[in-house]
């Protein structure tokens, strides 16, 4: 297996979103899969917080699938301590294999969406009430 490098990914995404902002209510999510360690964690922060700084419509879900070590998508969540002082948080990562060990079969897809999608709502309405847009 090769490297795993998300800011390519992330500045493509970005990209998509400045050049289609004329759809000015549109929301978008980047879903990355991923199965462990990341190996350019320093320009996907700043992929990130770039993203995060200019307020672009967009929020990062980042499922992590199998058993590997996963601390860094953690510290691209941005829920205990921020990727960078001051920048909000527009990440959210999920372990698959936590979701499937707290959910009975028939719930795992339910539950799977509900956790995916947790933060979205909040991160659209701040995103849009900075731009003083009322969703």
């Amino acid at each position: 297996m090769g490297p795993t490098n998300f800011a390519e990914v992330i500045r493509t995404a970005k990209n998509y979103v400045v050049a289609n902002q004329r759809n000015a209510r549109m929301y978008n999510i980047l879903l990355i899969l991923t199965d462990g360690l990341i190996h350019d964690m320093a320009d996907t922060i700043n992929e990130i917080a770039d993203i995060a700084d200019s307020n672009l419509p967009l929020s990062i879900v980042i499922v992590g699938v199998g058993n590997e070590d996963f601390g860094s998508m953690v510290k691209l969540d941005g829920d205990e301590v921020a990727i960078r002082a001051g920048c909000k948080d527009i990440v959210q990562f999920v372990k698959f294999q936590e979701v499937v060990k707290r959910s009975v079969p028939a719930q795992l897809s339910a539950n799977l969406s509900a956790i995916i999608l947790e933060e979205i709502p909040n991160a659209l309405v701040k995103c849009f009430m900075q731009k003083e847009m009322f969703p």
